[in-house]
């Protein structure tokens, strides 16, 4: 299979193979000038809208044709983390999820929880803790244990992750 670029104006456009089936197309530009919506072979594409002031990509759908299959939606704070994003599924999948992140006063992650919106048997949340020492290790994260350091002249290199605060298990 050989794949062709296509460029126009020195940018790309258009992926086809020798006989002219295309493969992606690049259809739409946002005002800082990244790609806003694709479409590709198969007949489906994907479109995303950005907020002018930064390029942080808030919504990003997929289609086949008219039909929407996927959509993420991503919400920001001023100095750009992630606050919230969701996922949905068309079609009623129970694989719909919504999380949501707080960070301390140096953008580090302190919490991060996961909804799941399940139309079959409810609801399924996940929580998580994050925790750090006076130089910005990680300390502890919810779900998988706490993390020791080098005590030996290398203050950032792990040496083990345990899942008891004593260092065992």
């Amino acid at each position: 299979l050989v794949v062709r670029h296509h460029y126009n104006n020195g940018g790309l456009y258009k992926l086809t193979d020798t006989n002219g089936t295309v493969y992606q197309e690049y259809s739409g530009v946002g005002n800082r000038g990244d790609i806003s919506k694709v479409n590709f072979g198969n007949g489906t594409s994907l479109e995303t809208v950005q907020q002018d002031s930064t390029g942080w990509i808030t919504n990003l759908t997929v289609k086949k044709g008219t039909i929407p299959l996927q959509s993420h939606v991503n919400v920001f704070d001023v100095v750009g983390n992630v606050t919230s994003r969701s996922l949905q599924f068309s079609g009623g999948s129970s694989a719909n999820l919504t999380e949501t992140f707080t960070y301390d006063n140096l953008c580090r992650i302190l919490t991060r929880t996961v909804n799941t919106f399940a139309n079959v048997s409810g609801n399924l949340t996940l929580s998580e803790n994050y925790s750090y020492d006076n130089i910005g290790n990680i300390t502890s994260k919810g779900g998988v244990g706490f993390y020791q350091y080098s005590s030996s002249g290398k203050p950032n290199r792990l040496n083990g992750i345990w899942q008891y605060s004593n260092f065992s298990g």
